[in-house]
């Protein structure tokens, strides 16, 4: 759909390497974007159908991973990290404004959901890291691993590669702030990390392609513009997390879970974190906002929002498991009783909301597909006829993204008409396509 010809055609015609200087040159900094684009164009529509479904296995393991660290020497710690990491990405599914172009649409997912992968990996790793001795060679290949990381990462979107700097510099001063010595394999990874960070948003920045791009969009705003766009749209967003029953009940589960696992931790935590864990939460998924205000002086799309949406989540899980360690230390009937039933009650009534409307919505993935087959089998049956043109119907996309019209110069038109090699025109009139 839409911007996916554009793409998959250039990749078929330079090559990788060659699109992704192309679109860096004309169009976006998204480097990392520009080039899982390239290589899903050259591999072409028959591998989407698995994209999905192994995103979701992928990001479970890395999740699964990210909440073990968080859990040590905790009893049955996989099995647990794991049903955290399962409910994690549910309410993450379920919270996210635009679920259909942030997960389903590949050319919305890809700039917005391997970051957030890498990122958890990259905490993983951290963790890891900090486990372990290592020798100086090792910690310098681990600085350049952690470099090279950041770097990937944050030329997938303008979004992550500003909170990824952020983050990064935050937590950097914080281990230097608290860290004994001062120059350790945590502050390493971090700065080599923070390095990688900078030259991503450098990159990103510089593109030739942003003003391009930029030209569809009024000049940026100042900075007390920006900020006031910037808190609007953030305060909408927010509200709009708990504007649903079954909103509510998965954060309140997911929330009350973690509680349940942190209760179980023997290990105490710092009675500070209570509050320093959703004050870092709200800060984190502000930075979504200014970077999109910035340059669209507008709110960011939806699509994007799943970017503070995870930070909420995981903010959410990781605030529940400190809760529940300080209220664990009482052992009282909150925790042995009232917990798991509020976590179960809750998590099964936003699943079973939830399900029933997705599993309601499937004719409409269906019947689209089985109308796109019938377009495209159209198209290239009027190309082998030997067509200049083919006229196609209308039909609004599940995803909500442009389509096709009359106007041969309309960007859409042109992408599908470069992909097939043949004039492509839509009419709102279901028309047999003839040579």
């Amino acid at each position: 759909m839409a911007d996916d010809f554009c793409t998959a055609f250039y990749a078929d015609r330079l090559g990788v390497l060659r699109s992704t200087w192309f679109w860096y040159l004309n169009w976006s900094g998204r480097f990392s974007a520009s080039v899982l684009d390239a290589v899903m164009g050259t591999l072409g529509p028959g591998v989407l159908s698995a994209v999905v479904p192994l995103t979701i296995v992928v990001w479970l393991a890395a999740l699964t991973g990210f909440f073990r660290s968080f859990l040590p020497r905790l009893s049955n710690r996989i099995l647990i990290s794991l049903a955290l990491a399962s409910s994690s990405l549910f309410c993450l599914f379920l919270l996210t404004p635009d679920i259909r172009q942030s997960l389903y649409w590949g050319q919305g997912m890809r700039s917005v959901v391997p970051p957030l992968m890498m990122g958890t990996v990259q905490i993983v790793l951290l963790h890891y890291i900090r486990s372990r001795e290592w020798t100086s060679v090792q910690l310098w290949l681990w600085g350049i691993l952690s470099f090279a990381w950041a770097l990937v990462a944050g030329g997938f979107s303008e979004t992550y590669a500003a909170f990824q700097v952020a983050a990064l510099t935050i937590s950097l001063t914080m281990m230097l702030m608290f860290e004994n010595p001062k120059f350790s394999s945590t502050t390493l990874f971090l700065g080599t990390g923070l390095l990688g960070a900078f030259f991503a948003l450098i990159l990103v920045i510089l593109a030739p392609g942003n003003a391009e791009r930029q030209s569809f969009f009024p000049p940026p705003p100042g900075l007390a513009s920006m900020l006031a766009i910037s808190l609007k749209s953030y305060l909408i967003y927010l509200a709009e997390l708990v504007n649903l029953p079954a909103r509510i009940a998965a954060i309140l589960g997911l929330f009350s879970l973690a509680a349940l696992a942190g209760s179980q931790l023997k290990q105490g935590r710092n009675a500070r974190l209570v509050w320093i864990v959703p004050s870092l939460m709200l800060v984190f998924t502000f930075i979504c906002f200014p970077p999109a205000a910035y340059g669209t002086s507008e709110a960011p799309p939806n699509r994007t929002l799943i970017l503070p949406t995870y930070f909420f989540i995981v903010g959410i899980v990781i605030w529940g498991i400190v809760s529940g360690n300080l209220l664990g230390k009482k052992q009282n009937v909150l925790v042995s009783t009232l917990l798991p039933v509020l976590a179960t009650v809750t998590i099964a009534g936003a699943a079973l909301i939830h399900s029933i409307s997705l599993y309601q919505s499937r004719t409409e993935f269906i019947d689209y597909a089985q109308m796109w087959d019938q377009t495209e089998a159209s198209i290239l049956t009027s190309k082998q006829n030997g067509a200049s043109q083919v006229l196609i119907p209308v039909t609004q996309n599940w995803a909500s993204l442009n389509t096709p019209n009359d106007n041969p110069r309309f960007w859409v038109n042109v992408c599908m008409s470069r992909y097939y090699d043949v004039q492509i025109l839509a009419t709102t009139e279901s028309i047999s396509p003839s040579p």
